[in-house]
This record gives structure tokens, C-alpha cells and sequence, in this order.
């Protein structure tokens, strides 16, 4: 089974420590974490992070585009 046809309601960890996403990549075409599971944790946060939506890119190649490097390159920047 792939874990894109993984039913995960339910299924995660418990985190007893709390934390903060403050940045999120959503890849379009992933086949390993589907936008719409990413979607779904991003709405499921307290607080919503920074969110870069690369429509067409995968799991393994979100490198290869330019928004992805600048994306980065801020993060590094200003935290």
C-alpha cells in the first residue's frame, strides 16, 4: 500500500510537545503525500503557516523550481 491510499484520520502521533509550522510546501503532483493530505494538516494547525503551492511539481523535485529556491533563500534570511 501506498501511504497516498492510507486512510490516516486518526492516525498520528501524539505530540506532547507543542511546536510551530511556519512554513508549508505543497507539491501538486505528489504521489507520496497527496495535496490534499498536506491541505488538510496545514487547516488542521493552530496557527496557519506560509504556505508555497507548486502545482506541478512531485515529491522528490520541488528543487527544480525557482519559487521553491526563493522560497528558501527567505526562510534563511528572516527565519
Amino acid at each position: 500500500m501506498y501511504l497516498a491510499d492510507a486512510e490516516l484520520s486518526g492516525k498520528g502521533p501524539n505530540i506532547e510537545r507543542p511546536f510551530t509550522m511556519t512554513k508549508s510546501v505543497i507539491a501538486g503532483q505528489d504521489a507520496v503525500i497527496p495535496p490534499a493530505h498536506a491541505e488538510t494538516l496545514v487547516a488542521a494547525l493552530p496557527q496557519s503557516p506560509a504556505v508555497l503551492y507548486l502545482p506541478d511539481a512531485q515529491h522528490s523535485n520541488v528543487q527544480v523550481f525557482p519559487a521553491y529556491g526563493e522560497a528558501l533563500q527567505v526562510f534563511f534570511e528572516d527565519g
